[in-house]
């Protein structure tokens, strides 16, 4: 890249987010209606190093139906410009796609209102915005012309929360006599497109089910935790976020993590069921350090991560908030209308 002004374009049915040379740029895109899609436009400038910069734009293809998401054909359109000249564009052979590989695919819908919930499995130090996946690159197909508008909206300022350690303690493995569950997973059939609890990769929502937290103690330092087998730590932001939430994890050995959240606490731990939602997010992780990153926006005040098994450290737990930038207006008490 060279000394110009870079502009990045993306038009996409589901949901993106964008990193480049592995810092958070930008997720979208701003909502329309069926068969409109709007276009989300990024000065990213300040982002691009002196020679070569690794973009990484990551979308879903949910194939499914939800009230945040239409079930459309999956697709995403990009441009790169520079001084208002493209560049670099989808439709020839500027960019190469893979389907991310730590994704576990055949999980629990969210919420009957969301889509699919998360669940990755790393490899080593493996990171998804490394530049040597070329020989993993799948075929990309040219799609009809769509429907695009403007997008209106103001964009997010993307403020980042830090989350402050409260509480740790141990995790006693019970047998529940009766798991709770959800329509968002019992009724999935034509109307409520999914993947049928038979079918699943992972459960994260009844394998939490077995954890009892138990020996709770306070934590007054903010240094990083180290969390082994069946114990967990509990952080809180300073308000309620909304957003996409990141950590770094140092494991020792292979670990698998559940993150669990939600607005408030219960019993001064997280009820990850409480609003008919999945918010419980499972990672198994290789020996090494890992930068998690969950692809989409979740609302949460309280966060704890629970360690099954394992040897990890936790730290810079934050949230990059996904939210209407701040409006400031008057209104005229004399103007009847």
């Amino acid at each position: 890249f060279g000394a110009g002004k870079f502009n990045f374009v993306i038009i996409t049915k589901n949901a993106f987010t964008e990193d480049i040379n592995e810092t958070f740029v930008a997720c979208g895109p701003a909502r329309a209606g069926k068969n409109h899609f709007r276009l989300d436009e990024y000065d990213i400038t300040r982002f691009l190093g002196q020679s070569v910069s690794v973009i990484v734009i990551e979308v879903c293809g949910y194939n499914t139906n939800a009230f945040n998401i239409q079930n459309q054909e999956s697709f995403v359109q990009i441009e790169i410009a520079e001084n208002g000249q493209p560049i670099k564009w989808t439709g020839g052979s500027h960019f190469q796609a893979q389907v991310n590989p730590y994704y576990y695919k055949k999980t629990q819908r969210y919420s009957f209102q969301r889509p699919m919930s998360e669940a990755y499995h790393y490899k080593n130090s493996d990171d998804f915005f490394r530049v040597d996946y070329v020989e993993n690159a799948v075929e990309l197909e040219c799609l009809k012309e769509k429907n695009i508008i403007p997008r209106y909206a103001p964009y997010p300022m993307y403020e980042r929360e830090i989350a402050l350690p409260i509480s740790e303690g141990n995790i006693d493995i019970v047998n529940p006599e009766c798991y709770k569950s959800d329509r968002a997973w019992n009724n999935i059939g034509e109307q409520l497109i999914g993947f049928k609890t038979s079918e699943l990769e992972v459960f994260p929502t009844q394998e939490c089910q077995e954890f009892e937290f138990v020996h709770l103690k306070p934590i007054n330092s903010n240094q990083p935790i180290q969390l082994t087998e069946k114990t967990f730590a509990l952080y809180s932001f300073p308000h309620l976020c909304c957003g996409l939430l990141s950590a770094k994890i140092k494991c020792n050995a292979k670990t698998r993590i559940y993150i669990i959240f939600d607005e408030i606490l219960s019993d001064n731990s997280v009820n990850f069921l409480r609003l008919e939602c999945a918010n419980a997010i499972r990672y198994d992780l290789d020996v090494g350090e890992h930068n998690l990153h969950l692809f989409e926006s979740y609302t949460m005040k309280y966060v704890q991560f629970c360690v099954l098994f394992g040897d990890c450290r936790v730290e810079n737990i934050e949230i990059i908030e996904n939210k209407h930038p701040s409006v400031e207006f008057q209104i005229d008490s004399d103007d009847e209308e």
